[in-house]
C-alpha cells in the first residue's frame, strides 16, 4: 500500500545538488525547490506546505523505511562484530512533510567510509573519495526512484550507532552542510543497533539547533570558548529532539499479528552474557580517554595563547614606556609596528571535538545505566526464585 507521502513525493523535482565532502555522508542534497501549485491535487492543497513555513512537530517513519534501516545497522555490526567502537552506517531518507509532520516514505544507505590506519593526508584524500562515492551513489538511486515513481525527494539522513553514540562529527556535518540546501534544515534519524540486538527498536529524530546554528554562523572563532559561552551552546543544546512514529500498512499489521507466537518466551528473564557490558565499559573507557586527551590538547594550546600574548603585551608596554621617554625628550615617538607579524598569536582551536566527547561519555554512561539496572532486576528475580 503506497502511503500519501510516497505519491506526493513521486511527484517532487529532482534534487540533487552535491553536498560538500566534509560531511562524509551526503554526497547528493535536497535543494530548495518549489513545487509549482498547480500539480498538486486540490484535496491534498491544504497538506502540502511548499514554501516550508510549517515547522516539524514529528517524524513519521515508514515500517518499509525502518526495516532498511534495522537491516542495515545490523549488517554493519556483524561487520564490525569484536569491536566497539567504529563508524556507523548512515543513508538517506526520502518523503515528504505534510502538516508539521515529516513522512519518511523510503531509505537507501550510501556505500560505506573508506578506512585508513593512519591519520595523514592519505587519509584526507579517502575521506575525499569516499564523499564523492556517495554523491555519484546517491544521484544515481534518486533518478532510478524518479523513474519508478517513487519518492525521491531528500528529506534527511539517518546513521546507525552504539551504545546510542550519536554526538559525532559526520552525524553534524552531514545536517549542516545541507541544512540551507534541505526543507527545514533536514532531519537527522539515530538507530541504535545495540539496543536493536537486545529487541528494543531505538529510533531517534534530530534537527539542529537555533543556538548551534547561531555559533555556526560566527564570523572568527567559530566554536570557540567564548562563542560557546555567548550562545549558551552545549552538547544538551546541539539538537532539538522530534518525536518518532512508525506507521506500517494495515495488511502488514494483520499479517503480523496473525504470525505473531502467542507462547512465552523465558529467554526474556535469561541473563545475558558480560559480553555486552564488556563492550559498553570499554565503549565508555575509550570515550573517556579520547576526552581526557582532547582536554590535555586545549589546555596546551591554551597555554601557548597565553604565552605569546604575554610576550606581545611587555613588547607593547616596553614600546609605549620607550616613546614616553623619547617625547619627555622631545624627540619624535617610534613608528608604529605590526604586532600581529611580530607575534603569532596561535588561534584557539575548536572546542566542538571536546563537547561531542563529552555527549559521547554522557550516551554511554546512560545506556551502560540502562543496561545494567535490567539485568540487575534480573538478577535479584533469580535469586529470590533460588532461594
Amino acid at each position: 500500500m503506497t502511503s500519501l507521502a510516497s505519491m506526493l513525493a513521486a511527484t517532487l523535482p529532482s534534487q540533487q545538488q552535491s553536498a560538500p565532502a566534509a560531511s562524509g555522508a551526503a554526497g547528493a542534497t535536497a535543494g530548495n525547490g518549489v513545487l509549482p501549485k498547480d500539480a498538486i491535487p486540490k484535496n491534498m492543497a491544504h497538506a502540502v506546505d511548499i514554501d516550508a513555513e510549517i515547522p516539524l512537530e514529528e517524524v513519521c517513519l515508514s515500517s518499509l523505511a525502518m526495516s532498511k534501516i534495522i537491516k542495515h545497522g545490523k549488517e554493519g555490526r556483524e561487520g564490525r562484530e569484536g569491536s566497539h567502537g567504529g563508524a556507523g552506517g548512515m543513508g538517506v531518507l526520502v518523503g515528504l512533510d505534510l502538516e508539521g509532520v515529516l513522512e519518511v516514505a523510503d531509505s537507501f544507505a550510501l556505500p560505506g567510509r573508506a578506512s585508513s590506519s593512519n591519520r595523514d593526508s592519505a587519509a584526507g584524500t579517502a575521506e575525499e573519495d569516499t564523499a564523492k562515492g556517495n554523491a555519484q551513489f546517491q544521484r544515481k538511486m534518486l533518478a532510478a526512484l524518479k523513474d519508478v515513481k517513487g519518492a525521491h525527494s531528500v528529506v534527511g539522513y539517518y546513521h546507525t550507532v552504539s551504545f546510542g553514540q550519536f554526538y559525532k562529527q559526520s552525524v553534524v556535518e552531514s545536517l549542516a552542510s545541507g541544512a540551507d540546501k534541505t526543507r527545514h534544515g533536514g532531519v537527522i534519524v539515530i538507530h541504535d543497533v545495540t539496543a536493536t540486538a537486545r529487541g528494543v527498536a531505538a529510533f531517534k529524530a534530530f534537527k539542529l539547533s537555533q543556538a548551534y546554528l547561531n555559533a555556526r554562523k560566527g564570523s572568527t572563532a567559530k566554536f570557540s570558548t567564548q562563542s560557546l559561552t555567548d550562545n549558551q551552546l552545549t552538547f544538551t543544546e546541539m539538537f532539538d529532539e522530534l518525536p518518532v512514529k512508525v506507521r506500517s500498512s494495515p495488511l502488514a499489521a494483520a499479517f503480523l499479528k496473525l504470525n505473531q507466537n502467542q507462547t512465552q518466551n523465558p529467554a526474556i528473564l535469561s541473563l545475558p552474557s558480560s559480553s555486552s557490558h564488556t563492550r559498553a565499559l570499554e565503549s565508555l573507557i575509550d570515550s573517556l580517554d579520547a576526552l581526557r586527551s582532547e582536554e590535555n590538547n586545549a589546555a596546551y594550546n591554551l597555554r601557548q595563547i597565553a604565552r605569546e600574548r604575554g610576550r606581545m603585551d611587555q613588547y607593547i608596554a616596553k614600546k609605549r614606556e620607550e616613546n614616553a621617554t623619547r617625547v619627555a625628550q622631545g624627540l619624535a615617538p617610534l613608528p608604529e609596528e605590526d604586532y600581529a607579524r611580530l607575534f603569532k598569536v596561535p588561534v584557539e582551536p575548536s572546542r566542538m571535538e571536546g563537547m561531542m566527547l563529552l555527549g559521547q561519555v554522557d550516551s554511554v554512561a546512560r545506556e551502560l545505566e540502562a543496561l545494567a539496572g535490567v539485568e540487575m532486576v534480573k538478577m535479584y528475580a533469580a535469586k529470590a526464585g533460588g532461594a
